[in-house]
């Protein structure tokens, strides 16, 4: 047996040790699900307890009611923006994508929602959500007069930005950086997380 095929060997008798785990999620709530991997090697949740397991953790509660608006129908933002509905008929707001895990949809009533649970993870696939968004914003466009659309997640910084940056690349023809630096120039904080920069990297 030559070297190649010995380590080849030994890795697939290490493979062969490995066991699948499940990973328990906090939230900053205290509230544990549990996760695991995928075939594709994706996280997703196989159980999920909504009794408070656990202290939660601090976040900034700073608020944030920054709206940026990226083209003329597409705006961004935080949670913040999304209860306040004075703000968001002041920004002429028809239409609301919640990208976020636990922030509800505060005024069903009075805006047309899209509501997608996206996990601010590196592993997570876009892929699964990208196509849902842009087809809402598409139908939106086509089927209401002048709409203005939300895009929010918890802070505004990384799935929001990351969901709007595909819709800018796959729907309205710009590169990635293109898109990016578009956002950037309205959102200064905008930051998707490594493993969303890099899919929208390759899209």
């Amino acid at each position: 047996m030559d070297s190649s095929s010995s380590i080849i060997s030994e890795i697939s008798k290490i493979k062969s040790r490995l066991k699948n785990v499940e990973t328990t999620v906090v939230n900053e709530n205290g509230i544990a699900s549990v996760e695991k991997k995928d075939k594709e090697g994706y996280f997703i949740q196989v159980k999920s307890d909504n009794t408070k397991k656990r202290e939660g953790f601090v976040v900034d509660l700073k608020p944030d009611f920054e709206i940026a608006q990226v083209t003329e129908n597409i705006f961004l933002g935080s949670q913040d923006v999304a209860m306040d509905e004075v703000l968001l008929k002041t920004n002429n707001i028809t239409h609301i994508i919640n990208v976020s895990i636990d922030v509800p949809n505060y005024f069903p009533d009075k805006f047309v929602y899209l509501s997608l649970k996206i996990y601010d993870r590196p592993d997570t696939n876009l892929n699964n959500y990208i196509p849902t968004i842009n087809n809402f914003i598409k139908e939106s466009l086509a089927n209401f007069p002048n709409p203005k659309i939300f895009i929010h997640c918890n802070a505004g910084i990384s799935r929001s930005v990351s969901v709007t940056i595909a819709y800018l690349i796959l729907c309205c023809g710009l590169s990635y950086n293109e898109a990016y630096e578009k956002i950037k120039k309205v959102r200064k904080n905008a930051r998707p997380n490594d493993g969303f920069m890099k899919q929208l990297k390759n899209m």
